[in-house]
């Protein structure tokens, strides 16, 4: 007789009683083989513990699912800071952007302005500008040294890439549409070419 993972192979009928002990007899499956625990009916506590055991395991479950949900409303306010984050780097971008133009303007009217009085103002307003831009581009980078730390946190990614997947889910699902008008009007080629995009 061969004993393998995958079967058995019986090469006698005298190898039957040696393993005649591994199947069920009348559809019950021996104790000793069960895979899962038998509840001995003899037992009136086993329901009991079978009960609590269930509570127990439901209990650690519930928990499982607060700390993921509290978990998960801590990363959707990060990737909301985040956003935040995001957005006011934009707009101080955009002031660093303006004020040192603004200031390379002053700067280049206070060296070839025609008038004194307007010449020494634009260097004024150079100054002015030069300080206001240097103090945008600092906080530019306050902002994009904390957006950044963000972006690299797991649970953010995990937000975004999720929030990915359903963007483009969507979009698949809009072509599909779309396709499917298509071919309902028999405009083949353009559903075609829709469908190969993909």
């Amino acid at each position: 007789m061969e004993m393998t993972t995958q079967g058995l192979v019986l090469n006698s009928l005298a190898d039957l009683a040696v393993v005649r002990d591994r199947f069920a007899v009348d559809g019950r499956v021996p104790d000793e083989l069960a895979l899962v625990p038998v509840i001995d009916e003899r037992d009136p506590g086993a329901i009991g513990s079978l009960a609590e055991d269930a509570q127990a395991a439901l209990a650690e479950f519930m928990a499982v699912i607060e700390a993921d949900r509290a978990r998960r409303s801590e990363a959707e306010a990060g990737l909301s800071r985040w956003r935040h984050l995001r957005d006011e780097l934009d707009r101080v971008g955009r002031i660093a952007v303006q004020t040192h133009e603004a200031s390379a303007r002053a700067d280049e009217l206070a060296r070839n302005g025609l008038a004194a009085g307007d010449r020494q103002q634009a260097r004024s307003v150079a100054e002015h500008m030069a300080r206001l831009a240097t103090r945008a581009d600092a906080h530019a980078a306050v902002l994009r040294r904390e957006a950044d730390a963000l972006a690299e946190r797991d649970d953010i990614k995990r937000l975004l890439a999720e929030e990915r997947n359903q963007e483009q889910e969507m979009e698949m699902r809009e072509i599909l549409t779309l396709a499917r008008e298509y071919l309902d009007h028999a405009r083949h080629e353009e559903a075609r070419r829709l469908l190969t995009s993909l």
